[in-house]
C-alpha cells in the first residue's frame, strides 16, 4: 500500500514490453489472496481508423466501437468498455 493507507497501492515494473502479460495478486490481512488480470495492462480497444472516421464526423456504426461489448481480448474473456 502506499504510506499505509488501505486500498490505494502502487508498482513500478521496470523494463516491461507492451502488451504486458502479468496478473495481480492480493493479498490481504487473513491470508487469503485473490488473482485478476489487470485491465489496464490491454491495449485501447478503440482502433485508430474508428478515431479517424469520429474525428471527421463520417462514422456511422459506433455502435461496433463505443458502449459495452464481451470480447476475448489478448487471450483474456471480459467486457470491453469505451466512451467518448
Amino acid at each position: 500500500p502506499l504510506d499505509g493507507g488501505g486500498g490505494l497501492f502502487g508498482a513500478v515494473i521496470p523494463r516491461l514490453s507492451f502488451p504486458a502479460d502479468y496478473r495481480l495478486r492480493f493479498r490481504f490481512d487473513n491470508g487469503a489472496t485473490w488473482e485478476r488480470d489487470d485491465p489496464y495492462r490491454f491495449r485501447p480497444t478503440v482502433g485508430d481508423m474508428d478515431l479517424h472516421l469520429f474525428n471527421e464526423g463520417a462514422h456511422y456504426q459506433l455502435w461496433r466501437c463505443l458502449g459495452a461489448h464481451a470480447r476475448k481480448h489478448d487471450g483474456v474473456e471480459g467486457v470491453a468498455f469505451a466512451v467518448w
